[in-house]
């Protein structure tokens, strides 16, 4: 015996009819040994007004999610395959065993790090070390909780003839669909994406910011600093001509006032004045 119910995420309102919603949606599924299941998602439009819901984009192969209309009057979504997700509840075993889990866990995490920057590893370990032989190329990374290899993915990409290539795989596809339901991929490599006023649309592919022009052009936008004001301190992001992401506190009272009075323009001008000087970043 078991049960079974629906997780939906990503709602969006149609912006030529306010009373339909478009949203990705999967099936959830558990029984009374706590073994839990999730489905493919698919895109559903529900229409507040009359109470009709309509399945949109759905295939047991493929995740779709994320949708979005454009002021087009089209669709977009993302598109990737689908890899069954299933979890395995909690037993008073697991509840003994909790903490040292934890602590294992804990363990773990200093280690991969340690063995990422120094190749020397935690544990000790009889001969010749594997963490000094790892490749950098075998650097793994967690994406919405999918295992994916980042420089296996950007040499796949580069070969590929990405000009600007991430680290995306290219079986993650930005799909356009018109109302007649014909889909059309946009970009393959796709970690996530925005719709601009003019029918430009931008995405990420794990490295790059990129923009699609309604002409179908596509530029990479150029790297800017991003900034915020939290508890008297100004929060600054910015990646550097080495592609490393640099972030700092600013502490300094002086400039911290300066950007709470500053327009945005200005802002980013006492921003880079302050890297400058402090020697943050080598031009």
């Amino acid at each position: 015996v078991g049960s079974e119910m629906c997780i939906r995420d990503s709602p969006c309102f149609d912006p030529e009819n306010p009373n339909v919603v478009y949203y990705d949606s999967c099936g959830f599924a558990y029984d009374h040994q706590g073994h839990v299941s999730i489905g493919p998602k698919e895109i559903c439009r529900l229409d507040l007004k009359t109470g009709e819901l309509e399945t949109i984009a759905s295939d047991p192969r493929y995740d779709f999610y994320k949708p979005k209309v454009g002021k087009n009057g089209k669709l977009y979504y993302l598109k990737r395959p689908y890899q069954g997700q299933n979890y395995t509840g909690s037993s008073i075993k697991d509840i003994l065993m909790a903490p040292f889990k934890i602590l294992r866990a804990i363990f773990g995490w200093l280690d991969f790090f340690t063995q990422r920057y120094t190749g020397e590893s935690l544990k000790s370990t009889s001969g010749a070390n594997p963490a000094k032989a790892r490749q950098k190329s075998e650097e793994e990374l967690f994406v919405e909780g999918n295992l994916i290899k980042a420089q296996k993915t950007l040499q796949q990409n580069q070969n590929a003839g990405e000009k600007f290539a991430g680290v995306i795989p290219r079986n993650w596809e930005l799909v356009q669909q018109s109302a007649s339901g014909e889909q059309k991929v946009l970009k393959k490599g796709v970690l996530s994406y925005a719709l601009g006023a003019d029918d430009s649309v931008y995405y990420s592919n794990g490295k790059y910011l990129m923009s699609i022009n309604a002409d179908q052009t596509e530029q990479m936008l150029v790297d800017k600093l991003y900034y915020c004001i939290f508890q008297n301190k100004v929060m600054l992001v910015y990646k550097d001509q080495n592609e490393i992401l640099n972030c700092y506190e600013i502490e300094e009272e002086e400039i911290v006032l300066k950007v709470k009075e500053s327009k945005n323009d200005d802002i980013e001008k006492i921003l880079e004045d302050y890297i400058q000087k402090e020697n943050l970043k080598k031009l």
